[in-house]
C-alpha cells in the first residue's frame, strides 16, 4: 500500500501478477513471467474509478536450449496482445473491488 486517505476515498497501492496466459502452450513459453502494476481506488458517492499505471512485465533470468536470457523487471508493454490481455485481467479487478465495497459496513477501517 503506498496510500491510503479514508476521508478522500482513494487507495493506491503496487500489484504484482502472474501473466494472463491465455493457451497451455503460451504458458509454456512464459511460465515465470508476471505483471506488476500500481493500481489507484478512488471512491466517491458509492462509485468507484480504478486506474492503473506503472504497468510492466517481469521474468527471472533462463537459459532454454543454451540459450541465456536475461531477467527483466517491468519492461514496459510493446506488444499490442500483451497490453489487451493484461488489460482484461486488471480490469477484472473491478467486480471483485465493487463486491467488496458492498459487503463492507460503514464504520470498517481500510
Amino acid at each position: 500500500m503506498e496510500y491510503e486517505n479514508k476521508d478522500e476515498g482513494t487507495l493506491i497501492g503496487n500489484g504484482l501478477i502472474p501473466y494472463p496466459c491465455k493457451s497451455a502452450f503460451e504458458c509454456l513459453g512464459k511460465p515465470d513471467w508476471k505483471v506488476r502494476f500500481t493500481m489507484k481506488v478512488e471512491t466517491k458517492d458509492e462509485k468507484f474509478r480504478l486506474t492503473f499505471s506503472n504497468i510492466g512485465l517481469v521474468w527471472p533470468a533462463a537459459v532454454h536450449n543454451g540459450v541465456v536470457s536475461r531477467a527483466n523487471d517491468g519492461s514496459p508493454l510493446n506488444s499490442q496482445k500483451d497490453r489487451e490481455k493484461i488489460s482484461a485481467a486488471l480490469v477484472a479487478f473491478g467486480p471483485q473491488i465493487q463486491a467488496t465495497l458492498g459487503k463492507a459496513k460503514a464504520d470498517d477501517n481500510w
